[in-house]
């Protein structure tokens, strides 16, 4: 049996991203005439994150190194278009790899996403725990 991935009360890291505008799971990559490329949204989108992991307060005092992970995500869009909510977790996961969070996102075993209302800008609440199996 897995441990829960998140209380309110209690995670191993927590931080608020921006939400990934322009960036899906359809539009990552683009084919252009000299090959694929990965979308020029991706490298502005993991710059952010990199900021806002290093501003919250968590991360000074988390290392998972190569531990199994969960790792939970509040949705809140910027707007009421109609969103499929799994469209922004590979931008998101790997931009929280590429700030040095985890290793690699491979170490991520449970996964949690809810969407919940909108507000201005959008953003992402991140909630991750160390799994601990038992």
């Amino acid at each position: 049996m897995l441990s829960t991935i998140i209380s309110t009360k209690k995670y191993d890291f927590f931080a608020i991203l921006p939400y990934p505008k322009k960036i899906t799971v359809n539009s990552y990559w683009k084919t252009g005439k000299n090959g694929l490329y990965s979308n020029p949204y991706i490298k502005t989108f993991k710059a952010l994150v990199c900021n806002a992991v290093k501003d919250s307060i968590s991360y000074r005092n988390v290392s998972f190194g190569k531990e199994k992970i969960g790792v939970a995500i509040n949705v809140y869009p910027p707007d009421d278009r109609i969103r499929d909510i799994d469209n922004i977790l590979k931008a998101t996961l790997d931009a929280l790899q590429f700030a040095q969070v985890y290793e690699n996102d491979s170490q991520i075993i449970q996964l949690y996403v809810e969407k919940l209302d909108k507000v201005k800008d959008g953003k992402l609440e991140i909630f991750i725990n160390k799994l601990r199996i038992v």
